[in-house]
C-alpha cells in the first residue's frame, strides 16, 4: 500500500485511510507506519532528490501520507523514526531544501485539524520559528519561498487566530552556524563558482579572446547541475520578464501568478536544458570543426579562423536547441504550472485553461535563455577543439612559415563525389567563400523576448538580445558587448507603416494588371501569375507585422474601399473578395470592421446587388446588421432597389446556396411576406416566400434555427411550436425542489400530449429538440467568445431524454422494454441530425454539441435507478447501435468524439463487464471499425497530423484493455490484427501481448527453458471467431477440408494461390495484391485442423508437428509465394505467437520448422525479418514472439548465425547483436558474454 498507492497516489489517500479506519488492525497500522518510514528514509539519502522532480514528488506524497497517519490522529512522531529539526538543518547545509521543505510541508499541514499539535504547542512553534529564518534568508527560490507562505496560511492558532511568518521569532540555533553549499546549490539563485574555479577557467582560455557569454551561461559546462543553473538566472530575474496573458487578470493576483510563474519558468528550463543544450552542442561543434579545418586548411590567420567557429558553431547550436527544446519546454512548462496553481482550487477546466495561457506567453521566454545558454557554451566547446589548429598557426607565425595542414590535405577521407567548390585545395579561401561563414550571423530567427508589460508583442530580434542581456549582470554584459563578431540575429517583423507602405504598393500593382484584362477571372490564372505572386505577398507581409490584428483589419478597410470605388471589375472583384477572404481567416474581427464601413457608404452603394450578395454569401459581413441595414431601406425612400436587392439576396443566400439561415434575415422576410400578402403583389415575390415556408416548415419561418427539420407528410404547422413551448416548460421545472415528482407528472403530461404516440413522432420530436439545442449552443459561441459553447440547452435535453425514458411505460421489469426503446429512438433521431449536419458542413461541422448530447445521456445513465440505468444491456446496445451508426467511415468529422465516447467511462467498462460476455463482441466490432478507418492512412506510414492524433488515441485505448480487460484481446486478437495494417508493428504487439489475468508467464529468458512441459502449453486458447466462416469462400473451405483428408484436389494449392490475389481493381483499391484477410483465416483454419489431428493422435506436438498434410501446405506456400505473399503469408503465422497456449507452441514449432527445412535463403531472411521487426519496436512484445525468436538464434541446430544476411551490413549485424543481447537478458558474473555465445553457435554449426 505505501509503495504502490500512497506515494503515488494522493488523490486516494481518504479512501485508503477509510479503509485502515474499517478494518481496525492495530497492528497492520504499525506496519504500514514502519513502512512508511523506511521508504522515506531511503528517499532523504537519495541523491536524486536534487536534480529530480519524480523523486520529490514521491517524497512529498509519502510526507502527506505520514502526517495524516500520525498528525492528523494526534499522534506524535518519534525522534528515533524521524528528527525534523535535524532535517531541515542537514537539508539547508547540502543544499536539499528543494526536496525536503515541501515533505516537512506536508507532514505539518494537519496540525490545523489537531488538538494535541496546533500553535503554541512548542514542537510546532520550533518548526514554524525555523520556517520564518529560512523565509528571510537572501536569494531564496521562490518555489520554496511559496511552499513556506502556504503553510503559514493554513496554519492557526488554538485561538483560530492566523499565524503570520513576521510574527515568528527566531529560532535560538540561527542558520547563521550553519554553512551552506556554494556551489550547485538548488536552493538559492545566483549562487556562483568559487574564485578559484574561476581563476582555472580563465586560465584555461588565456591563450584565445573571452568568447561571448552572459551570467545565464557564465558558469556552463559539462556537468548538467552547472547547465541548468547557468541557462536560468535564478527567478529573481525571471520575475520581472514573465508575461500574464490579458485573459488572466482576472485571477492573476488571486493566484499569484507573477509570483509562480517564474518559479515554474525556472524548473522547466532545468529540466529541460542539460540533454538539449549537450546535444546541440556536441552536433554543432563536431561539425563546425571538421568543416573550418578542411575549409581553412591553408589559412595562418588564426582570428579568421576563429571568428568563422564561432558564427558557424553559434548560429547551428542556438537553431539546434531551439527546435529541440521548444516542445518539451512547453510540456515542463505546462506540468510544473499546473502543480503550482492546483492548490488554489480552480475548477479542472479553468485550471487547463490558465495553464495553457501561461504556458504559452512564457514558451519564448525559456526557449531564448536556452538557445542563449547553448550559443554561448558551443563558442566556448569550439575554442577547446581547436585550441590545437590555433597553436599551430601561432608556431608558423613565430618562425616565419607560410601555414599548410598538410596532414589534412593528404588524408584521403574525401569522397570523390564531393564538388570541386567544396573539396580542400592547397590555398586560402576565396571572399566568396569566407562570406558564407559571415552569412550565419545573417540568419534571421524570430525570437519574441518578455517586453515586461502584460501585453505580449512581437519584436525586432535585436530588441530581443537587447531584453536578455537586461536579465544578466554588467560583467557579462560586457563580454558579450566585447566581442561583436557573434552577430545578433536579423528582424524579421515590420512596423505598422512599413506594411501599409508595402500594400498600397501591391494594390498599385494589382490595379495596373486588372486595367490590362479586367475580364478575366482570378480563379484562373496560373499560380506564378503576377497578380497571385502580389496577393501572396500581401499576405505575407500582414502576418509580418509587428501589430498583426490592426494591419489586418487596415488592409480589409482599405480593400473594401477599393471594392467599392469605380466601376467593379470581374477580376478585381475577384481579388479583392480573395484577400477579404483572406484577411477574416487570420483576424475574426474583421467582418465587424467591414459591417460598420459598410453602414458608412453611400445609399447607392450599398444597395449594389453584386457585391452586396458577394459580401453577404461570404459571411464578410455581419448579417444580422446588414439585415438591420436593409430593413431601413425598404421602409426608406429607395424602396424599390432595396426590395430588388433583398429579393436577390433571399434567392440566393438563403435558398438556393443556404449560407444564411432565414434566423438572421428575419426581419427582411418579415418585411417581404407583408409585401407579398398585399393585393397585386408580384408572383416572384410570393412564390420565394412560400419557397422559404416550405423549406423551413414552422408556423413562422423567420424564427426557425439554421438547418431546421423538413416538414413530413401530415406534420400539422404547429408541431415545432408545441416542441419549443414543451422544452421550455422542461427547462423551468428541471432543477425544481422535489424534482423528481415534477419529472413524473412532467412525463405524464408528454405523453398526454401525444409526443409518444408512435415511432415517428418520438424521433420527429427528438429531432426538432436536438436541432434546436445544437443551434443554441453553436450560436452562443460568438456571444461567449471563440471557442467557449453554452451547453446549457444541450445538457437540458440529454436530461429530458434519460428522464423521458425512466418514466414511460410500466413500472419494473414489464416496462424496461419500452424504455430501452425510446431511449433508442431518441438516439437514433440525434443520430439522424447528426449525419445531415455533417454531409452539409463537412469540415466546418462542429462535433462538441453531439458529444456532449452522447455523453451526458451516459452521465445521467450513470446514476443507479431500478427503471433505467447503464448496467442495463439494452441501453448499451443503443448506445453501441449509435456509435456504429456514427463510425468513423460514415462520419469522418466525428471520429475524434467518437472515439472518446466509445472510451467512455460510463459505456466500455460496463460494456465489458456485461453478463455472459455479452458486449465483448459489441465493442470488438467497433474497434474494427476506427481501425479499418485508419487503415488506408497506415498503410503507408504518412501520417496527418490529425490522424497521428487518432492513431494515438486508439493506442491508448488499447492499452487501457490491455491493462484492465486482457481478455477480450487475448479473445478477440484475431479480428483486430486482421484490422491492424501490417506496418502498425507496435500495436499489434500489443493486442498479442495480452494475457489472461489469472495466468503466471513463465521468463522465456530462463535457461534451458523447455516449453513443450509448460503445463499451459497443452491448453487451447479460447477464440470467438469461427475461422470456417473467416475464409468466405464455402467451397474453398470445403476444398480444404478434402485436401487435409485425402490430398484432393490435387489442385487446390495452386487455387489457394489464385484465390489469394486480389484482382487488379481491387489490388489498386487495397494498396497490395494479396488479399490478407483471407490469407489470415486461411492460416488460423489449417493450424487449427492440425492441432486438433495432433492430439486426436494422442502423441507428443513437437514430435508431429513437422508431418501431416497442414505442414505440406505451409511448405508449398513458403515456396511458391512471391516475396509480398511469403511476408504475408508469414506475418500471419507470427500474428499466432502469443501468450502460452497449444496455438502458440504450434505455430512456433511451423516457423523454426520452416527456418530448418527450406533452401532458400531470401525465405530464412524473411522469416527472420518478420520476427525481428516485431522485437525492435518499444515493449511490449509477445511471450510466444520472445521464445521462438531466442529458440532461433540459441539452437545450433538452426545455424542462425552462420546465414549471410545477418552479416550483410555492420549496421545489421550490430542490429541483431543488441537484439541477441536483450532477448537473452544481461550476461551474469561468470558466464559467457554474449559474442562467445555467437561465436559458439556459428562454430558448432
Amino acid at each position: 500500500m505505501v509503495v504502490k498507492r500512497a506515494s503515488i497516489e494522493p488523490n486516494f489517500h481518504p479512501l485508503y485511510f477509510a479503509l485502515l479506519e474499517k478494518l481496525n488492525k492495530p497492528q497492520l497500522y504499525k506496519m504500514i507506519l514502519k513502512a512508511t518510514h523506511d521508504n522515506i528514509r531511503v528517499l532523504l539519502q537519495s541523491e536524486k532528490i536534487k536534480t529530480n522532480s519524480g523523486e520529490r514528488s514521491l517524497l512529498k506524497n509519502l510526507g502527506s501520507w505520514l502526517g495524516q497517519l500520525t498528525i492528523a490522529r494526534n499522534k506524535p512522531l518519534l525522534f528515533k523514526d524521524l528528527d525534523i529539526i535535524s532535517l531541515i538543518y542537514d537539508a539547508y547545509k547540502t543544499g536539499r531544501m528543494i526536496a525536503v521543505l515541501p515533505f516537512v510541508s506536508k507532514v505539518v499541514e494537519p496540525v490545523k485539524i489537531s488538538k494535541v499539535f496546533r500553535p503554541p504547542n512548542p514542537w510546532t512553534t520550533a518548526i514554524l520559528q525555523l520556517f520564518a529564518e529560512i523565509y528571510s534568508a537572501d536569494d531564496l527560490k521562490l518555489n520554496l519561498k511559496f511552499e513556506i507562505e502556504m503553510l503559514f496560511k493554513s496554519m492557526k492558532d488554538m485561538s483560530n487566530t492566523e499565524i503570520k511568518i513576521s510574527d515568528m521569532k527566531p529560532t535560538i540555533n540561527t542558520l547563521k552556524n550553519y554553512q551552506r553549499a556554494k556551489v550547485d546549490n538548488p536552493d538559492f539563485a545566483m549562487e556562483k563558482a568559487p574564485p578559484a574555479a574561476t581563476k582555472a577557467s580563465a586560465a584555461t582560455t588565456d591563450s584565445a579572446p573571452q568568447s561571448p557569454t552572459s551570467a545565464a551561461t557564465s558558469a556552463l559546462s559539462t556537468k548538467d547541475s552547472e547547465e541548468r543553473e547557468a541557462a536560468s538566472s535564478g527567478p529573481v530575474n525571471l520575475q520581472a520578464f514573465v508575461q500574464v496573458s490579458p485573459q488572466l487578470a482576472a485571477v492573476a493576483e488571486r493566484l499569484q501568478l507573477k509570483r509562480l510563474v517564474p518559479v515554474a519558468v525556472d524548473r522547466a528550463i532545468r529540466e529541460v536544458i542539460s540533454p538539449v543544450v549537450e546535444r546541440s552542442v556536441t552536433i554543432a561543434c563536431m561539425t563546425t570543426r571538421e568543416l573550418v579545418l578542411k575549409d581553412f586548411s591553408m589559412e595562418g590567420d588564426e582570428d579568421k579562423l576563429r571568428k568563422a567557429a564561432y558564427l558557424m558553431a553559434s548560429s547551428l547550436a542556438g537553431s539546434l536547441a531551439l527546435v529541440t527544446c521548444k516542445e518539451p519546454f512547453r510540456s515542463s512548462l505546462a506540468t510544473a504550472l499546473r502543480q503550482l496553481l492546483q492548490p488554489a482550487g480552480l475548477e479542472q477546466q479553468a485550471l487547463e485553461q490558465a495553464v495553457q495561457l501561461a504556458a504559452n506567453g512564457n514558451l519564448d521566454l525559456g526557449c531564448a535563455l536556452i538557445e542563449k545558454a547553448a550559443t554561448d557554451k558551443a563558442v566556448r566547446d569550439i575554442d577547446e577543439a581547436l585550441n590545437s589548429a590555433y597553436v599551430a598557426r601561432r608556431k608558423a607565425a613565430t618562425a616565419g612559415q607560410q601555414f599548410a595542414d598538410v596532414a589534412l590535405l593528404a588524408q584521403a577521407r574525401f569522397p570523390q563525389t564531393l564538388p570541386d567548390v567544396l573539396r580542400p585545395k592547397p590555398c586560402r579561401l576565396s571572399p566568396r567563400q569566407l562570406r558564407l561563414y559571415e552569412d550565419y550571423a545573417k540568419i534571421g530567427r524570430t525570437i519574441v523576448p518578455p517586453t515586461g508589460g502584460s501585453k505580449g508583442t512581437t519584436g525586432t530580434s535585436q530588441d530581443g538580445v537587447a531584453r536578455q542581456e537586461a536579465v544578466l549582470p554588467e560583467a557579462d554584459k560586457k563580454q558579450t558587448t566585447a566581442k561583436p563578431e557573434v552577430a545578433p540575429l536579423q528582424a524579421t517583423q515590420f512596423s505598422t507603416q512599413q506594411v501599409l507602405e508595402k500594400i498600397s504598393s501591391c494594390m498599385a500593382r494589382v490595379e495596373a494588371v486588372v486595367q490590362k484584362d479586367p475580364n478575366a477571372a482570378f480563379e484562373a490564372l496560373p499560380p506564378d501569375n503576377d497578380l497571385r505572386l502580389a496577393v501572396g505577398e500581401m499576405i505575407d507581409l500582414m502576418s509580418k507585422s509587428s501589430n498583426r490584428d490592426e494591419v489586418i483589419v487596415a488592409v480589409a478597410v482599405l480593400v473594401l474601399k477599393k471594392l467599392f470605388e469605380g466601376v467593379p471589375r470581374r477580376l478585381g472583384v475577384g481579388v479583392y473578395l480573395g484577400l477579404l477572404k483572406s484577411c477574416k481567416q487570420m483576424n475574426e474581427k474583421v467582418p465587424r470592421e467591414l459591417t460598420k464601413l459598410y453602414g458608412s457608404l453611400s445609399e447607392e452603394q450599398q444597395l449594389n446587388r453584386d457585391l452586396a450578395e458577394l459580401l453577404v454569401g461570404s459571411r464578410l459581413l455581419l448579417v444580422p446588421e446588414f439585415d438591420a441595414l436593409l430593413v431601413k431601406h425598404l421602409q426608406g425612400p429607395r424602396f424599390a432597389h432595396a426590395l430588388e436587392l433583398a429579393v436577390q439576396l433571399i434567392r440566393q443566400c438563403v435558398v438556393a446556396k443556404p449560407v444564411v439561415s432565414p434566423l438572421e434575415m428575419a426581419g427582411t422576410l418579415d418585411v417581404l411576406s407583408k409585401v407579398a400578402s398585399r393585393p397585386g403583389a408580384p408572383e416572384a415575390i410570393q412564390q420565394l416566400i412560400e419557397r422559404v415556408r416550405s423549406m423551413f416548415p414552422a408556423k413562422d419561418a423567420m424564427k426557425a434555427p439554421p438547418g431546421a427539420v423538413p416538414a413530413r407528410k401530415g406534420e400539422s404547422d404547429g408541431l415545432r411550436q408545441r416542441v419549443i413551448m414543451l422544452f421550455d416548460e422542461w427547462t423551468r421545472i428541471i432543477d425544481a425542489p422535489a424534482g423528481m415528482k415534477y419529472h413524473a407528472s412532467f412525463a405524464q403530461q408528454v405523453q398526454q400530449s401525444g409526443f409518444l404516440k408512435d415511432d415517428e413522432t418520438v424521433e420527429h420530436m427528438f429531432g426538432i429538440l436536438t436541432e434546436i439545442c445544437v443551434a443554441h449552443c453553436l450560436s452562443s459561441a460568438s456571444g461567449a467568445g471563440q471557442g467557449q459553447f453554452s451547453f446549457v440547452a444541450v445538457d437540458a435535453l440529454s436530461r429530458l431524454i434519460v428522464m423521458l425514458s425512466r418514466f414511460v411505460g410500466e413500472r419494473g421489469a414489464s416496462g424496461m422494454s419500452v424504455r430501452a426503446g425510446l431511449l433508442a429512438r431518441a438516439l437514433s433521431a440525434a443520430t439522424t441530425v447528426l449525419h445531415r449536419h455533417a454531409s452539409e458542413r463537412n469540415i466546418a461541422f462542429n462535433s462538441r454539441p453531439y458529444f456532449r448530447l452522447f455523453a451526458g445521456i451516459l452521465h445521467e445513465l450513470s446514476i443507479p435507478d431500478p427503471q433505467l440505468d447503464s448496467s442495463n444491456f439494452a441501453v448499451l446496445t443503443a448506445f453501441a447501435g449509435l456509435l456504429q451508426a456514427t463510425q468513423p467511415s460514415r462520419v469522418p468529422v466525428f471520429c475524434f468524439a467518437w472515439l472518446e465516447l466509445v472510451s467512455h467511462r460510463h459505456f466500455m467498462p460496463k460494456l465489458l463487464l456485461a453478463p455472459n460476455q455479452k458486449g465483448w463482441s459489441l465493442l470488438e466490432r467497433l474497434l474494427t471499425a476506427i481501425l479499418r478507418f485508419m487503415e488506408p492512412q497506415l498503410r503507408n506510414a504518412e501520417l496527418s497530423d490529425p490522424i497521428r492524433l487518432l492513431y494515438r488515441g486508439v493506442l491508448r485505448v488499447l492499452l487501457v484493455l490491455l491493462h484492465d480487460f486482457p481478455e477480450f484481446l487475448c479473445d478477440h486478437h484475431f479480428m483486430l490484427c486482421d484490422a491492424i495494417p501490417s506496418s502498425c508493428v507496435q500495436m499489434r504487439n500489443l493486442v498479442l501481448s495480452a494475457f489472461p489475468r489469472n495466468m503466471r508467464l513463465p521468463d522465456p529468458f530462463t535457461p534451458n527453458l523447455k516449453v513443450d512441459l509448460l503445463p499451459e502449453i497443452s491448453q487451447a486458447p479460447r477464440i470467438v471467431v469461427d475461422a470456417g466462416a473467416a475464409i468466405g469462400d464455402t467451397q474453398l473451405r470445403a476444398d480444404i477440408d478434402k485436401y487435409l483428408k485425402s490430398r484432393m484436389p490435387a489442385t487446390l494449392l495452386q487455387d489457394l494461390k489464385s484465390h489469394f490475389l486480389y484482382s487488379p481493381t481491387d489490388a489498386a483499391a487495397n494498396g497490395c495484391r494479396y488479399n490478407m484477410h483471407l490469407i489470415n483465416a486461411v492460416v488460423l483454419y489449417i493450424g487449427m485442423q492440425a492441432i486438433q489431428q495432433l492430439h486426436n493422435k494422442t502423441s507428443q506436438l513437437p514430435v508431429q508437428v513437422n508431418q501431416g498434410v497442414p505442414m505440406e501446405i505451409f511448405l508449398w506456400l513458403v515456396a511458391e509465394l512471391d516475396p509480398e505473399g511469403r511476408y504475408m503469408f508469414l506475418s500471419s503465422v507470427a500474428n499466432q505467437l502469443r501468450y502460452p497456449n497449444n496455438h502458440t507452441h504450434y505455430y512456433s514449432c511451423v516457423l523454426l520448422y520452416l527456418f530448418s527445412e527450406s533452401s532458400q535463403e531470401l525465405v530464412k531472411e524473411q522469416i527472420t525479418r518478420v520476427l525481428l521487426e516485431r522485437l525492435i519496436v518499444n515493449r511490449p512484445h509477445p511471450w510466444g514472439l520472445l521464445i521462438t525468436f531466442i529458440e532461433l538464434i540459441k539452437n545450433p541446430r538452426y545455424s542462425f548465425w552462420s546465414h549471410s544476411f545477418t552479416r550483410c551490413a555492420p549496421e545489421i549485424e550490430r542490429l541483431f547483436e543488441s537484439v541477441a543481447r536483450s532477448c537473452m537478458g544481461a550476461t551474469k558474473p561468470g558466464e559467457e558474454d554474449l559474442t562467445s555465445k555467437i561465436a559458439a553457435s556459428t562454430a558448432s554449426a
